[in-house]
């Protein structure tokens, strides 16, 4: 901490009331991180301003919520929808809330992004509060704040520890610095560049290629439809305007450039370009998640002291607040498939006939068997794309009593953590947790369809991944070819459902979420089956193996949907297709050499 900022004080600690962390911090002339350990040290709260977050009023957090304590003294606190009332008994709160847990606030004053944050406290009560369904909203260290009167009592202790020659010393200098001490050049022209560069090379080796890919692109956004502008002049007018600019940037970027063979256009190029042809433009959830990314390279802007507040904080949530409804959660991002769309779906050849069709030659080569499996494994387990793509034979396994279980995990060279990609802050959330990393057992509805016959076939055939025909791409894993022929070339050109990135292969597993969500389970065991943490404090964290496979089994087995008559898999057929397929792909490979 700065010596003569603690002697000196700060007329901004003064009085009642509260104030960002960020600043308090900037005051005392320190980090919002070593700040906030010091303020927990004196068990002083942390508070953070909920905008119509949907939850449940809860009056007695011991009475209301299972708390599991070890040996240790960590707590597992079990969030159960049906003892909260269900959800029925849900509303919406907007207020400030006190952070529940000392933890959580540490692990947000030092993060880069949103850490997701379930419990809250109605100050100054302990007992009473709101509970968010988990993972809860993402908070960033930008959103907490602190009460005046804490940080301040927090500077006249250290102040006391001065030798007086010091406190007098800093008084007169404070007293003259203001009025007569310009800011330092370097400080005062740092620009959005500086800050764009610093930030990318601060993170670089930190982030996995597509994830610095996704921050390159924010901050080339940032960069090109702001300008080079001092950081100063990045207020919060700007900010809107630049809102403003990105509400008309057209959706499926990506595509637009190689659409109209600008694959270097900037960001007022595909805007032009949209203008042009009149392209459809950004959704409101989409404008939301980039603000809400830029709010969190201010914030770290912030943190480093580059930038005095966050110009960004609350711009997506208010954007999605004047469009008719609180912020959307990831589940309401993308649609579940109706029943219509299943019967489409499942109504493939390969699902009549249980094989795809050969060519005049009998050659399946316009056929493979994740044509069959992908789906039928998205909508009856909730597996994500890449985390099915990306299987090893081994990774289906049987447990003593002989369920068939998928174990989801990270081991085995090829396997990439990038289905974490559920962002409903624009973040990047990474597989490599204890909880994604999870078992689900093999539904019978796959078993009848003979799976692990054609599991079993695959290794005495000498193979070792589940989709052998699959190519792995080092930036998108396995699952990018997969993605490519379900979205692009089954569902938009064959089955002709828009792609307006509303209905993805990701839709399968909200079908499966929504099922499972009538099933009656317990909170905890969907958390699980679904992949997704209980929460991100140490005090939540699990110390246990979670429930049996049995109980998973019972859970995974109750699921039902409307689907057309699906025949059993060939599984001749099938490693056949696959051996087709590897002819195809050296063929290929040694036109390419």
């Amino acid at each position: 901490m700065d010596i003569s900022a603690i002697a000196a004080g700060s007329l901004q600690l003064l009085g009642d009331g509260y104030l960002p962390l960020v600043d308090a911090a900037l005051a005392l002339g320190t980090t919002p991180a070593l700040l906030a350990d010091r303020l927990i040290a004196r068990r002083a709260p942390f508070f953070v301003h909920a905008d119509g977050w949907l939850g449940w009023q809860v009056h007695d957090y011991e009475q209301q919520l299972e708390h599991m304590r070890d040996a240790q003294g960590l707590v597992e606190v079990v969030i159960d929808e049906h003892k909260l009332g269900g959800l029925a008994a849900r509303t919406r709160h907007t207020g400030r809330l006190r952070i529940r847990f000392d933890e959580e606030i540490g692990a947000i004053a030092r993060a880069d992004a949103t850490v997701p944050v379930s419990q809250f406290l109605h100050w100054p009560s302990t007992e009473n509060g709101f509970v968010c369904d988990v993972p809860g909203p993402g908070i960033a260290t930008a959103m907490l704040e602190v009460r005046r009167g804490d940080v301040e009592a927090l500077r006249t202790s250290l102040a006391a520890l001065l030798a007086p020659e010091v406190r007098a010393a800093a008084t007169l200098g404070a007293a003259t610095k203001a009025a007569s001490v310009p800011l330092p050049p370097t400080v005062k022209e740092r620009t959005v560049t500086d800050l764009t560069v610093e930030y990318l090379r601060r993170h670089e080796g930190a982030w996995k290629p597509d994830q610095l890919r996704r921050r390159k692109d924010q901050c080339d956004l940032l960069a090109e439809l702001v300008g080079d502008v001092p950081l100063a002049k990045v207020d919060r007018l700007a900010l809107r305007e630049l809102a403003d600019q990105i509400a008309r940037i057209p959706d499926e970027r990506h595509n637009i450039r190689r659409k109209y063979k600008s694959s270097a256009a900037t960001f007022p190029e595909l805007i032009a370009l949209a203008d042009q042809h009149d392209l459809p433009r950004l959704t409101t959830q989409a404008q939301a998640r980039l603000l809400d990314s830029l709010a969190e390279i201010f914030a770290w802007a912030v943190r480093e002291t580059m930038m005095i507040q966050n110009p960004a904080t609350g711009l997506g949530g208010e954007l999605l607040k004047k469009a008719g409804g609180p912020k959307a959660k990831a589940s309401q991002q993308r649609d579940a498939f109706s029943s219509a769309e299943l019967g489409l779906i499942f109504s493939a050849p390969w699902f009549k006939n249980g094989v795809g069709q050969r060519t005049p030659k009998g050659k399946f080569y316009a056929y493979r068997p994740h044509y069959y499996w992908l789906p039928l494994l998205a909508l009856l387990g909730g597996g994500r794309l890449n985390e099915l793509s990306q299987l090893y034979l081994s990774d289906i396994r049987l447990d003593e009593s002989g369920i068939a279980y998928f174990d989801f995990n990270l081991e085995g060279e090829g396997k990439m953590d990038l289905d974490g990609m559920e962002k409903s802050l624009g973040t990047d959330k990474s597989l490599k947790t204890i909880n994604s990393q999870r078992i689900i057992p093999v539904h019978a509805y796959l078993l009848e369809r003979g799976f692990l016959e054609y599991v079993n076939a695959l290794r005495v055939a000498g193979h070792v991944r589940l989709f052998p025909e699959l190519s792995f791409d080092k930036t998108k894993g396995y699952g990018k070819a997969a993605g490519k022929w379900f979205n692009e070339r089954y569902l938009g050109i064959e089955l002709k459902i828009p792609r307006d990135g509303r209905r993805t292969f990701h839709s399968l597993r909200h079908n499966f979420a929504t099922a499972l969500g009538a099933t009656g389970l317990p909170t905890t065991l969907k958390s699980d089956l679904m992949g997704h943490s209980r929460s991100k404090a140490l005090v939540e964290s699990r110390y246990d193996k979670g429930a049996s496979v049995k109980t998973f089994q019972d859970g995974i087995n109750a699921l039902s949907f409307p689907l057309p008559s699906i025949v059993k898999f060939d599984v001749e057929g099938g490693v056949e297709a696959i051996r087709h397929a590897l002819e195809l792909k050296a063929v290929h490979g040694k036109k390419h050499r």
